[in-house]
């Protein structure tokens, strides 16, 4: 009896454990989801670049008609995408509002985003030929948060 008690134990331990491990997967996958999106909007943007000869006037239904999978609503039903010109300074967080990259910036860059399902926006933005990778995870929560990593504050990397 006792070494049945012991063992219910030790299974409720590891299961204390192991449970919010499992909780957790799920926001790193619905992140991977929006990962992906950016990766291939970013990837779509390039084209469009070396096609027309500017980042100027790509806007989501040019990146779609270039990569069909590039959509709203792609990684959960509140899932959105943006592009935009890159902020003044480091980019930090969600894409500047905007739905295209205006003829004025078209040469220095370009940033791309996607929002998961869980209210996590992952960006890629390239400014001046350098790249950034940035998450803004929603309020009230720290990081790591599911795919983004950092400390404190809700903006960190990815």
């Amino acid at each position: 009896m006792i070494e049945l008690l012991v063992v219910i134990l030790i299974v409720g331990i590891l299961t204390a454990i192991a449970v919010p491990s499992f909780l957790s997967q799920s926001k790193k996958a619905d992140d991977a989801c929006a990962k992906a999106m950016v990766k291939q909007m970013f990837t779509a943007t390039k084209t469009f670049q070396t096609e027309s000869g500017s980042y100027g006037g790509a806007d989501i239904a040019g990146l779609s008609a270039i990569e069909q999978s590039i959509t709203a609503n792609s990684c959960g039903t509140a899932t959105g995408v943006v592009i935009s010109d890159p902020a003044a300074g480091a980019p930090a967080g969600t894409c500047p509002a905007g739905t295209s990259v205006s003829a004025a910036s078209a040469q220095i860059g370009f940033c791309v985003g996607a929002q998961a399902s869980g209210g996590t926006w992952m960006t890629m933005t390239e400014k001046n030929g350098r790249l950034y990778r940035t998450c803004e995870i929603p309020a009230g929560n720290t990081l790591p948060y599911g795919g983004c990593k950092g400390s404190g504050t809700t903006t960190g990397t990815w």
